[in-house]
């Protein structure tokens, strides 16, 4: 029987593009099913326009839920060990299109402090193919939690990297389409939240300028416009 997942407020708002910034708690009692160290991922695997949501967790396995109805806050199980994929420990997973060939590539960090890459086999599947255990070399020491973005709109991706430390690693991408990133900082913005660094972007206000979200050890988030 599919297990139905209710969300709360905090992980809304690290998928839905919205104008507020006050947030509700719905719910204090997120995941009941003996989950620790969760790191969700939202994307639509499939193309049927509702969301899938892949978190990442303490035995490196990846759990798959999907959106019960467009615009639902439930969310159904499909599947605790998604494509057989684990890192051992911590994973923590964040999808993109690196090479813009219309397949989504999945990165995911890990306890050991490099990356796992992963491509969906093809358009709207939900069979991902392991690419490399080593994408591009990186390597942040212990915990590394990857989020994309174009900070400054020059086309290439920009990988911000969170780790143990508490710092954030900022690398970019080579060149349109690669899937070769290039350090640019070990400490980016000067930004330090302690411990378990876990970055996350998104426009909240709608007002053309990036707000990065960063997670810590003590479970608080960070904000940064």
């Amino acid at each position: 029987m599919k297990t139905k997942l209710f969300l709360s407020a905090w992980m809304v708002f690290l998928t839905a593009f919205t104008f507020a910034q006050t947030y509700t708690e719905l719910s204090d009692d997120l995941w009941g099913q003996g989950i620790n160290y969760t790191k969700p991922s939202f994307t639509d695997l499939d193309g049927d326009g509702l969301l899938d949501m892949i978190v990442g967790k303490e035995d490196g396995k990846l759990n798959h839920y999907e959106q019960a109805a467009a615009g639902s806050m439930t969310f159904n199980l499909m599947s605790e060990y998604f494509n057989g994929i684990s890192a051992g420990e911590y994973s923590a997973p964040s999808f993109t299109d690196l090479d813009g060939d219309g397949l989504l590539d999945l990165v995911m960090g890990k306890s050991s402090g490099d990356l796992n890459h992963y491509e969906q086999s093809a358009a709207g599947s939900t069979v991902f193919t392991a690419m490399s255990d080593k994408f591009s070399g990186i390597d942040v020491g212990y915990n590394s939690v990857p989020s994309f973005t174009d900070l400054d709109g020059d086309g290439l991706l920009d990988m911000i990297v969170g780790e143990e430390a508490g710092n954030l690693n900022h690398y970019e991408q080579n060149a349109a389409g690669s899937a070769t990133f290039n350090l640019v900082s070990e400490n980016f913005n000067g930004i330090d939240v302690g411990y378990f660094s876990a970055p996350i972007f998104r426009d909240l206000d709608g007002d053309g300028l990036l707000d990065m979200i960063v997670g810590d050890i003590n479970g608080r988030l960070h904000h940064y416009e």
